[in-house]
């Protein structure tokens, strides 16, 4: 869908969101980011 022909451009909306710490893995051999952050809504957080 284009930007342009959304169907309502004057609305916005808001989202809360934390970023939580997890380690994230990049692949199969276990190279991965211990510190690794994470955007998630406030509700999924826990």
């Amino acid at each position: 869908m284009e930007l342009c022909k959304y169907p309502c451009p004057c609305k916005t909306r808001q989202f809360k969101i934390e970023a939580i710490q997890i380690p994230i893995v990049y692949n199969k051999y276990g190279d991965h980011d211990p510190n690794g952050l994470l955007y998630v809504l406030e509700e999924d957080a826990d």
